[in-house]
C-alpha cells in the first residue's frame, strides 16, 4: 500500500470518527454545530462551537461510552484545573473515580 493511500485512509477514518462524535454529543433536532480542525490539520485539535478536543479525547469519550452530561462535566472540570495549572485525571479514570 502506498504511503499516500495509508494517510488518505487514516484521514477518512478520522473524519468518520469525528462526525460520529459530533453527532453523538452536539447534534440536536434542528441544530447542526459549527466545527473545524484547527489549522485544517485533520486529527489534531477540533473546535466545535468553541469547545476544543484532541483526536485522543474524541476517541476516548466514545471508547468509554461517556454520556453528554459526563462529557461536558469532565470538560469543564479539566478546563478549570488547567487554568489553575493543576493536573487532572484522564478520561478513562475520571469516570471510574466519579462513582
Amino acid at each position: 500500500m502506498k504511503k499516500n493511500k495509508v494517510l488518505e485512509n487514516w484521514e477518512k477514518a478520522t473524519q468518520e470518527i469525528t462526525e460520529y462524535f459530533i453527532h453523538k454529543y452536539f447534534n440536536e433536532k434542528d441544530y447542526k454545530p459549527d466545527w473545524y480542525w484547527i489549522g485544517d490539520e485533520i486529527g489534531y485539535v477540533i473546535d466545535i462551537n468553541q469547545f476544543f478536543f484532541s483526536l485522543e479525547d474524541i476517541v476516548n469519550f466514545i471508547r468509554h461510552n461517556y454520556s453528554s452530561k459526563d462529557l461536558f462535566e469532565y470538560y469543564d472540570l479539566r478546563l478549570e484545573a488547567q487554568t489553575k495549572d493543576k493536573t487532572f485525571v484522564n478520561i478513562e479514570n475520571w469516570k471510574k473515580l466519579k462513582k
